[in-house]
């Protein structure tokens, strides 16, 4: 399960703002520079989310969006 560990972490990490808990439930979302959401998956863990800021710090790049799936907002639906 994720916790609030895992948003700020992130935040810190990546000087953003754009990553919260979507409600309901405690998944994370995250935003990229074109207005893209990300989802984490429901089985993630903080300890695979710290795993995963990790290898972003070797590679160089966000791996969140590309590990995780892209949240699709459905139309006619209040977020």
């Amino acid at each position: 399960m994720l916790t609030e560990k895992s948003v700020y972490a992130y935040r810190v990490f990546f000087n953003t703002n754009d990553c919260a808990f979507a409600e309901p439930g405690n998944q994370i979302v995250v935003s990229d520079e074109n207005g893209k959401t990300y989802i984490s998956p429901f089985t993630e863990t903080d300890e695979q989310f710290t795993d995963r800021l990790e290898r972003c710090q070797q590679t160089g790049h966000n791996l969140f969006f590309e590990e995780w799936d892209e949240f699709e907002y459905k139309k006619g639906m209040i977020y």
